[in-house]
């Protein structure tokens, strides 16, 4: 009757009851998004400016790009650490926020890696490393036909899998991020997890996304658990539904 407004805040609208969200209830859904990379090219600039050292950020464009999905208090809060330290800003000091946020905000289910080495660390397996070379290029050059929607490693343990998506991810330039098990003893929540991961990860690109153990992961298409109340046929669905986006691809 005050004429007062009431806004309510939450990391996402699926962690919420449906009735706040329905459209009969004058309730106004409003998604605030990441930061784009003109976004943080702006933020790093102005950063740049505040401290008066023109210096500061020699390799601004490429700053802004790798640091996709960190919040301008994110990038606020490193320029400011490296104008303390007296250090100059570098790739490592921003990978190891965002390493730090990505954990973080995904609740340890997400875990983010830069790999030391490359193709040289695989033993024999010619062709597939040529394959992966190609692939690397293409990720490399922004050719995202060049790229698969997905690449799948099959092969009994101790065969080289995690160390080619690890070979990969260094020969590209391009960080991966481990998917660990999310799902969660309260039916309902394992689904909202994965809708609030994704999200997470569609704002890091370019990222490497890894599921290992996909096979713990997902049922044979047609077969249906029931043990769970449908958590996993849900779940697989959103996998599939981010797995077999085209906008995605290259990404």
């Amino acid at each position: 009757d005050a004429g007062n407004t009431v806004i309510l805040v939450a990391q996402e609208l699926t962690m919420c009851a449906p009735t706040l969200s329905s459209e009969t209830n004058a309730l106004l859904p409003i998604k605030i998004p990441f930061l784009s990379l003109e976004e943080r090219i702006r933020t790093f600039r102005a950063l740049e400016k505040e401290s008066g050292r023109d210096a500061l950020c020699p390799s601004l464009d490429t700053y802004a790009r790798i640091s996709s999905g960190l919040s301008r208090r994110n990038l606020t809060q490193i320029v400011r650490e490296t104008i303390f330290m007296g250090q100059p800003l570098d790739e490592g000091r921003i990978f190891a926020r965002k390493k730090q946020h990505l954990e973080e905000a995904s609740f340890g289910m997400l875990s983010l890696y830069r790999p030391i080495w490359g193709m040289q660390a695989i033993g024999a397996l010619r062709d597939k490393k040529d394959y992966l070379i190609r692939v690397a290029e293409a990720m490399r050059k922004g050719d995202h036909f060049g790229v698969p929607q997905g690449i799948g490693l099959f092969g009994p343990p101790g065969t080289g899998k995690t160390v080619s998506v690890e070979a990969l991810s260094y020969t590209s330039g391009i960080p991966f991020a481990r998917w660990r098990n999310i799902r969660n003893m309260f039916v309902g929540e394992s689904e909202r997890r994965v809708e609030y991961i994704f999200d997470l990860v569609i704002n890091y690109i370019p990222l490497i996304l890894f599921v290992d153990e996909m096979d713990e992961e997902f049922l044979m298409r047609g077969m249906v658990y029931h043990g769970d109340a449908g958590t996993t046929a849900r779940i697989q669905k959103k996998f599939l539904e981010v797995f077999s986006d085209t906008n995605l691809r290259g990404k």
